[in-house]
């Protein structure tokens, strides 16, 4: 599900809490404030973590990030922000080439 709503996301996902709630839902997309506070027009991301946490959901990337060009100063002002339901990642994991080192040396391999 794809979200960019212009600081209404988060009233989006409220909304959709039986269908998170269920399951139904894998993959979420928002347009967060990367800032404490946010800004009229994104949500803070603390804010989208918090409440999808509530439905089992992880953070699972962040992309197309954007500077804030109205400050000039050196920090993001929001971003593209993936979340993933925990059944889906683990439906999906794939052991990494660490893990399955990590794991033949502790068998003795």
């Amino acid at each position: 599900m794809k979200i960019d709503v212009e600081g209404h996301d988060l009233l989006v996902l409220k909304g959709a809490r039986e269908l998170l709630r269920s399951g139904r839902i894998d993959i979420i997309e928002v347009e967060a404030g990367m800032g404490c506070a946010g800004t009229p027009r994104h949500v803070p991301l603390a804010r989208f973590r918090e409440y999808l946490d509530g439905f089992d959901y992880e953070l699972f990337g962040i992309y197309e990030q954007v500077g804030d060009w109205v400050s000039g100063l050196e920090r993001l002002r929001r971003a593209n922000v993936v979340f993933a339901s925990r059944a889906v990642l683990e439906d999906n994991a794939v052991a990494s080439a660490y893990a399955a080192t990590v794991d033949a040396e502790r068998l003795g391999g």
